[in-house]
């Protein structure tokens, strides 16, 4: 799945031009939107799942602060790069100031769009990975709710999660921000749940794994790497024990 693009250009033009270097294409990006106008933009930007805007500057015109300071007033975090097709400082220093993730002028070349793709991907993965291990987790603690779990349980279960790094979470740990040896964790945290916390994290972990292959953008041993698994094999007997299917038989459907 590529990362998706909105160009956005109020004259119109160059777009068709930028649109066909492959560079897009080679960096996992596609162009798969275009606008004319700062407003629709940000529409466009808050209806559909854009991973970048691809903005077109002039010398004279304020689309591009005008664009970023409208999606900063909607809460947008989308990077934004934005492609001068004449040397202006003193919009490039408003655009940076405004949050831009990069402003190059023409002539342009693909080594220096590679470059601002490359950080972006890196950028997306990294949001992507929050945002899918934050719904793993809502999801996890949702079905404990609905179970019945205590209150006064849950919401110390959903503070340790908050407070302890992912690669941190342990049985152990958690028995220690409990404030309760293991072996006593253990039991209490199955009575009060009707599962173990090592199955509990599990179906966490397979949750946030399912998350991260369905975004299109992670390898199945980047997300055996990520999990913390010693091998792609075992993440791949875990994850068929528990969705049925092999993670690249997933990703096949997805």
């Amino acid at each position: 799945m590529d990362y998706r693009i909105l160009m956005t250009d109020a004259m119109h033009s160059g777009m068709q031009k930028l649109a066909e270097l492959p560079v897009w294409q080679e960096c996992g990006f596609s162009v798969s939107g275009r606008s004319t106008d700062v407003k629709s933009t940000v529409q466009a930007a808050a209806a559909q799942n854009y991973d970048m805007i691809l903005c077109i500057h002039r010398p004279g015109d304020s689309t591009a602060s005008e664009l970023l300071q409208l999606l900063k007033k909607k809460a947008l975090d989308i990077p934004v790069l934005v492609i001068s097709q004449q040397e202006d400082p003193a919009a490039m220093r408003q655009c940076f100031l405004l949050g831009c993730t990069d402003f190059i002028t023409e002539p342009v070349t693909e080594s220096e769009i590679r470059s601002v793709l490359e950080r972006i991907a890196v950028l997306q993965k990294e949001r992507s990975m929050d945002r899918e291990y934050a719904t793993a987790l809502h999801d996890a603690f949702a079905l404990l709710e609905e179970n019945g779990v205590q209150k006064n349980v849950l919401e110390k279960l959903i503070a340790f999660y908050r407070e302890t790094p992912y690669a941190a979470v342990t049985t152990s740990s958690a028995a220690d921000y409990f404030g309760f040896n293991k072996d006593y964790f253990c039991r209490y945290f199955k009575l009060q749940t009707g599962m173990t916390f090592s199955e509990f994290h599990k179906d966490v972990q397979m949750e946030y794994a399912r998350l991260l292959l369905l975004t299109g953008h992670f390898k199945v041993q980047n997300v055996s790497d990520l999990l913390g698994f010693s091998s792609a094999d075992y993440f791949t007997r875990a994850f068929k024990k528990r969705m049925g299917k092999t993670p690249s038989e997933f990703k096949k459907n997805c």
